[in-house]
């Protein structure tokens, strides 16, 4: 079966140089991506007229390579859904290096998740296409974009930064703590989010604007044509995954968190593979944020759907220990982990583990293939390119409610000890769920405790 991610090029001497390229850093993806030339044309129409004719008889993804000798191309803004192009700045791609070539690679992969237009009439965003304002973004592959959903988030902004902002906004986050919050395609507020819980969140930067609600039914809307066709590349992966495997599984386990990214795995799956072979898996750590249990019940109901409840009680290692996790040793997991296993040796002996994990979580999970083994059972993430925003929508456009939490602000969640909590998760504790704060503080080492 043909790759998920196709590399187009001009030239053969450029397609040597990918082709290093992808032996080097995708090493282990085993053909999920590849290379192709396009025999060498040189002219505009001629260009244009080949990436037309390969994305029509190819259903994954295209990354076009433009170095300086395709300058043309910046020229080209409809291309179709399932191609970005990469500026390189080189003469030729055989001129960079293999790890700029990589990067630039990555860069493609990330334009399906970090673009956005605003639709003034429809008040909402397009992330795909060429339809409506563009918005002053950076792309980069660590990148990710998410809708503050809900009015608790709208007035956390407000609270904080004493700037009304409208409902649902659209927020970029970028590296090292910096989020940009737009109203409409004007940049309101740029925000400093420090990665340390003890640090204060504060304002380093404002556009001039008006306040605007985003309609969330608009943004469905907009892109539910973009939104199916993310789908069906799910799919796509699943039957890659399948065709390209010998893995005869037995079951389809889905770790299902509450969390957004595993719930639309959970969708996905359900939707490819029937209900009635996917066991979702939410493991208890007695720790978990108030809400999710409630939540988790909730979503299977309206998916009509059982799931298996494990437990990994992490809160009688914390009181063991005497202190929190920390980025450098989170045991927490491993506990977390060792739950979902034992639970998994249960009902399956060789189950197939359908995961939320994107791209822009983190630099290892980028450098992941799609499909992959781990401990002898293979794992398949089939929402890597996704953004936050993409992940919202279609959860809304399957009719599936966000976890309330999420609502209130948290951009990921987690047990309440977690130590990628952010000084804004700090925020939320101590607003909401002050007892919850108090509890964590007694097992922290950090100055402010």
């Amino acid at each position: 079966m043909e790759s998920l991610i196709r590399i187009l090029v001009r030239a053969k001497k450029d397609k040597d140089a990918v082709t290093a390229t992808i032996k080097t850093f995708y090493g282990d993806w085993g053909g999920q991506i590849d290379v192709t030339s396009m025999g060498g044309v040189r002219r505009y129409n001629d260009l244009v007229k080949r990436i037309e004719e390969e994305s029509k008889g190819y259903d994954g993804l295209i990354v076009v390579l433009c170095p300086r000798e395709m300058k043309e191309l910046r020229n080209y803004r409809a291309h179709p859904m399932n191609v970005r192009l990469v500026n390189l700045d080189k003469a030729k791609v055989r001129n960079a290096r293999i790890s700029e070539i990589f990067w630039a690679i990555e860069k493609g992969k990330a334009l399906f998740r970090i673009y956005a237009r605003w639709h003034p009439d429809k008040q909402g965003y397009v992330h795909f296409g060429t339809i409506g304002e563009p918005l002053r973004l950076k792309c980069k592959p660590t990148y990710d974009m998410y809708y503050a959903i809900g009015k608790p988030h709208k007035e956390l902004f407000t609270e904080l930064f004493g700037a009304p902002i409208g409902e649902n906004p659209l927020v970029v986050k970028y590296d090292e703590g910096v989020h940009e919050v737009f109203q409409g395609s004007s940049m309101a507020l740029r925000i400093l989010i420090p990665y340390e819980y003890d640090e204060d969140v504060r304002l380093v930067g404002k556009g001039e604007y008006e306040p605007i609600d985003v309609n969330i039914s608009s943004c469905i809307n907009l892109n539910k044509s973009y939104l199916l066709f993310l789908e069906r590349y799910a799919f796509k992966i699943f039957k890659w995954a399948e065709a390209n495997t010998e893995y005869d599984y037995d079951r389809v386990i889905v770790p299902w968190s509450g969390g957004k990214d595993s719930t639309v795995a959970l969708i996905l799956s359900i939707k490819y593979f029937g209900k009635e072979n996917v066991v979702p898996i939410y493991v208890d750590t007695c720790l978990d944020l108030p809400l999710n249990i409630k939540y988790i019940d909730e979503i299977a109901r309206r998916l009509n759907i059982d799931y298996v409840y494990a437990k990994a009680d992490i809160s009688i290692e914390l009181k063991k220990r005497g202190s929190l996790p920390t980025k450098d040793d989170r045991w927490c997991t491993k506990i977390k982990i060792k739950g979902l296993y034992d639970a998994m040796k249960k009902i399956s002996d060789k189950p197939l583990i359908v995961v939320g994990d994107r791209d822009c979580e983190s630099l290892s999970r980028l450098r992941r293939p799609f499909v992959r083994w781990h401990e002898g059972m293979l794992q398949i993430a089939p929402i890597k390119i996704w953004s936050t925003a993409l992940v919202q929508l279609y959860l809304a456009m399957n009719g599936v409610r966000l976890n309330p939490l999420y609502e209130l602000g948290f951009y990921r969640l987690g047990c309440y000890i977690c130590p990628a909590f952010r000084s804004w998760e700090r925020r939320i504790l101590e607003k909401y769920f002050q007892e919850l704060a108090t509890y964590r503080k007694r097992f922290s080492t950090l100055k402010y405790a």
